[in-house]
């Protein structure tokens, strides 16, 4: 494309409504019209007709009604103030588009204005009054003018015009994807605002994504072609009398040495079972091995101490922190015969059968990421060793919640919440701006961050890779999340459906 104006454009609005105190210029009024044209953004065909914030054009420039969630959608953030004015800066976050439906069909013809406010873009200010193709003011929404300038140079956008096809304007940023899953499961049930889910479950591992149908089904599928799938599994039916008759039981899937496993328990929380199934590289399956009863793990007795065996890693099932080395296991001990003995990290040689404690400080969980064992004690500070000196350092000297979704770490990243804020390390000021943070979760090479708000615009999901870079934002909650290599799914508990977003690598 040549670097010059098009002859059809796109404009850019901006979701704020302008209660300036502060109108530096007079506001003019210019006739503005709706495009005859189809335009699609990131794939997405808008519905002009019926849109609240419809495209216009002017001067033969047409002029795009950017939302607020199209403005993420398109990899921008914003900032307003009545003192200040408005604030457009480009990033590399986005989440679905949504459209602002109206009941009310638009006409062919409309007015809009000129802003009044101050305007900057990547931190430098507009001066509109000498713009050709100025800023409009449209329904309370901002419009921004895509020439060269802004679309290529400030916004980094792809896009392109001809007759067949319209406008196209594609940003560089990820941009999730719904998933139509053959046969997905999912029973949702709300109350008191909270949502809680039965079923559901799946992960992703190489090119394919594993998941529970209904009926007990386990299907694989395809990531390029969802239709492509086949059922490799099916789950019994739970025989708890609580659940409604005809219930399958709920299965946990993990990775785990490069081989993906599901849990599931079935029966009582004191007198059922849970049972591991591997899924093999062919898509045939182990049979179900019992690998714990009842809700909480089995110990081991040896030695004097008492080990929460059971487990084989973090999982969403009944499982106790364990990592095992070639020569050595790390697991959450305690001595039998020392009267109210707390538990704490313990290695054990698998040879010749030696436990050696690792430190002092009390610890009722951990995690092993990337070398490094980390654990939370009872003063609640996060502490960590590395597997090859088993030397503990303090990591922060912070009161963190107790509780394993409290922080994580990839990459040397160190994530954690402190006083209802998020923190990462060597940043003093919080990653959240007064959101109450609920869960600090990894998938892959991501650290997902949850928080409560019950404001609209705040962000309750913020994603970031293992280089610390901010991927990802969205007001909405993700549940159920999953990642492999360059790609991540989630369940959008909003509109209760299926995401996949692909980033670059």
């Amino acid at each position: 494309m040549r670097k010059k104006i098009v002859s059809v454009l796109v404009s850019m609005t901006i979701f704020i409504v302008l209660f300036s105190g502060n109108k530096a210029f007079a506001a003019q009024n210019v006739k503005v019209n709706l495009p005859t044209f189809k335009v699609t953004i990131n794939g997405k065909e808008i519905n002009n007709t019926y849109n609240q914030y419809p495209f216009i054009t002017y001067k033969n420039i047409t002029y795009f009604p950017m939302t607020y969630e199209g403005c993420r959608y398109l990899g921008l953030e914003t900032k307003w103030s009545d003192k200040t004015g408005l604030e457009v800066i480009k990033t590399n976050v986005s989440y679905p588009y949504s459209e602002y439906v109206s009941k009310t069909k638009n006409s062919g013809s409309y007015y809009a204005t000129t802003p009044s406010f101050n305007i900057k873009i990547n931190g430098k200010a507009i001066n509109n009054q000498k713009e050709e193709y100025p800023l409009l003011v449209f329904r309370n929404v901002t419009y921004f003018p895509l020439t060269w300038r802004f679309g290529a140079d400030e916004f980094s956008w792809d896009y392109h015009f001809n007759h067949a096809t319209g406008l196209e304007i594609n940003s560089q940023n990820a941009i999730p994807k719904l998933m139509g899953l053959h046969d997905y499961y999912i029973n949702e049930q709300k109350s008191d605002h909270k949502s809680y889910y039965y079923g559901g479950e799946f992960i992703l591992f190489g090119d394919s994504i594993y998941y529970a149908g209904n009926k007990g089904a386990i299907y694989k599928a395809a990531l390029d072609n969802l239709q492509n799938y086949r059922k490799i599994y099916d789950l019994p039916l739970n025989d708890i009398h609580y659940f409604p008759e005809g219930t399958y039981v709920q299965p946990y899937f993990e990775v785990r040495n490069g081989e993906i496993y599901f849990t599931y328990h079935i029966g009582g929380a004191s007198m059922g079972s849970t049972y591991e199934v591997k899924i093999n590289s062919d898509d045939t399956v182990s049979e179900p091995a019992s690998v714990g009863i009842g809700a909480a793990p089995s110990p081991y007795f040896t030695n004097g101490y008492a080990f929460d065996w059971s487990s084989t890693g973090d999982s969403r099932g009944y499982k106790a922190p364990r990592y095992e080395t070639e020569n050595f296991d790390y697991l959450i001990a305690f001595r039998e015969n020392v009267e109210n003995d707390l538990s704490r990290i313990y290695k054990l040689n698998k040879t010749t059968g030696e436990i050696t404690l690792i430190s002092d400080k009390p610890a009722q969980s951990f995690k092993f990421r990337d070398g490094s064992i980390y654990f939370i004690s009872n003063d609640n500070k996060l502490y960590g060793f590395s597997v090859s000196d088993n030397i503990v350092k303090t990591i922060v000297d912070k009161n963190i919640y107790d509780h394993s979704e409290a922080y994580e770490v990839i990459n040397s990243n160190v994530y954690y919440a402190s006083d209802e804020k998020v923190y990462k390390n060597g940043i003093e000021e919080p990653l959240n701006f007064g959101e109450k943070c609920s869960s600090i979760q990894r998938a892959g090479d991501y650290v997902i961050i949850k928080f409560e708000s019950t404001v609209s615009d705040s962000y309750k999901t913020i994603i970031y890779n293992k280089d610390g870079e901010e991927i990802l934002k969205t007001p909405k909650t993700m549940q159920i999340i999953s990642a492999y290599s360059n790609k991540i799914v989630y369940y959008d508990d909003i509109d209760s459906k299926v995401y996949l977003v692909t980033f670059q690598k």
